[in-house]
Parts: structure tokens; C-alpha cells; sequence
């Protein structure tokens, strides 16, 4: 698996499919309110909505794979909060 093709395969995704958001965008708070092993949850607001978002903590390959497969899994959750 090349990790810079899969990544911009899910950008892409979003992006054609509007649920890509721009970090630029984003409001984070400054803590995490859970973590674990290799990543970071944050209350975060987006144009007037609040939401969160999950943080790699771990930059490997196996991080960013385990990852890309969890956001497509959730891509394919259907539900207005997700």
C-alpha cells in the first residue's frame, strides 16, 4: 500500500463527495478530552458546529494505515451526526 496514494485517494473522495474540511477552518481546543495509544480526540467548532476530530499521535506506516482504514469504514456509516 502506497500511503501517499491512499491519502489522496480519500482526500479526493471527500472532497467529491463534501464532507472534506479544511483544517484552516478548524478551532481546536487546546486539550484532548480522551487519548489513546496512538491517537488524540478534540472538541473542536467548524463553522458555527461543533465537532471533533482524532489526531494521530504515531506518524508510522502502520498508524497512518490502520488510520486510512478506519476513515473508510466510517465513510461508509450512514447517520446525520457522523
Amino acid at each position: 500500500m502506497n500511503v501517499n496514494h491512499e491519502i489522496n485517494k480519500i482526500i479526493k473522495k471527500s472532497q467529491e463527495q463534501h464532507w472534506y474540511v479544511n483544517y484552516d477552518e478548524l478551532k481546536i481546543d487546546l486539550e484532548p478530552f480522551a487519548s489513546g495509544a496512538t491517537s488524540e480526540i478534540f472538541d473542536c467548532l467548524w463553522r458555527g458546529t461543533k465537532i471533533v476530530i482524532k489526531k494521530l499521535k504515531l506518524k508510522n506506516k502502520i498508524s497512518v494505515k490502520d488510520f486510512l482504514n478506519e476513515i473508510n469504514i466510517w465513510n461508509t456509516v450512514r447517520h446525520p451526526n457522523i
